[in-house]
């Protein structure tokens, strides 16, 4: 569900990442499963603690059961004309060219030439009290250039909110 929260999770990650406008998010959000192949809820509970300092329990074990849901970005982040959220066939276009996806980058800067590249989102997960909160973020820019992580934030009142803690998923 979109809201006021979920957007102000969104900007601090920008921010920390240093993204200018024109961004090319995802249109779905990206299941986290993989990150986590085969961790038990305590595996996670504890890399949540001691990666991101998330100590409360209902939120790593709400952030556990959604670990393998997607849905559409625009079902969570109320997205502005800062960020463009292509669609499907729009994505197939820049790797129609030549079928194997080797002009991937370079059709995407001729789309796109304002772009840092290609950012995926995870759905925010709350603390029960609103106050804590997780979001995942991916960011491409290149064939051997990219990252995913998790980021942890603490609520300063109901739209401030700031980054507590980031733990790396994956890098290229």
């Amino acid at each position: 569900m979109v809201s006021p929260a979920n957007n102000a999770l969104l900007s601090c990650v920008m921010e920390d990442l240093g993204c200018g406008s024109e961004q090319v998010i995802l249109p779905a959000t990206e299941p986290l499963s993989r990150y986590f192949c085969g961790d038990s809820l305590i595996v996670v509970r504890r890399k949540l603690w001691q990666q991101l300092s998330v100590r409360d329990k209902s939120l790593a074990q709400r952030f556990y059961a959604g670990l393998d849901e997607s849905e559409p970005v625009a079902n969570c982040f109320d997205l502005s004309e800062e960020y463009h959220v292509p669609s499907a066939s729009e994505l197939e276009g820049l790797f129609a060219i030549d079928g194997e996806g080797l002009m991937y980058w370079p059709n995407f800067r001729n789309r796109y030439p304002d772009s840092h590249g290609v950012l995926s989102l995870g759905i925010p997960r709350f603390s029960e009290t609103e106050d804590v909160a997780i979001l995942y973020l991916g960011q491409t820019s290149g064939p051997l250039a990219g990252c995913g992580r998790l980021y942890s934030f603490k609520a300063q009142n109901s739209n401030c909110w700031t980054i507590a803690g980031r733990m790396g998923l994956w890098i290229s």
